[in-house]
């Protein structure tokens, strides 16, 4: 699988509004990837984790999952595992 660690902890504004993020969300669910990916999503503050979290619950590709952490060693741990 391939991984990939989001680093949103020094975002200061996001401009993307959760109608947004589902459209894009569905344009995913187009695709059909050679392998399964892992997006973990670093945040700091409240908004960033919001809007992961929210991306999270909306990713409904069968090939894709994500995971919001506060840290990098949580989301190289769960990278790295088999399990969500």
């Amino acid at each position: 699988a391939m991984h990939i660690i989001a680093d949103a902890s020094g975002l200061s504004e996001i401009e993307i509004d959760i109608a947004s993020m589902e459209n894009f969300a569905k344009e995913l669910l187009r695709l059909t990837l050679p392998e399964n990916i892992k997006i973990a999503f670093i945040t700091k503050t409240l908004i960033q984790y919001s809007y992961a979290e929210s991306f999270r619950i909306i990713l409904d590709h069968p090939q894709m999952k994500a995971g919001v952490f506060q840290n990098e060693q949580d989301a190289r741990e769960w990278l790295s595992g088999e399990s969500d």
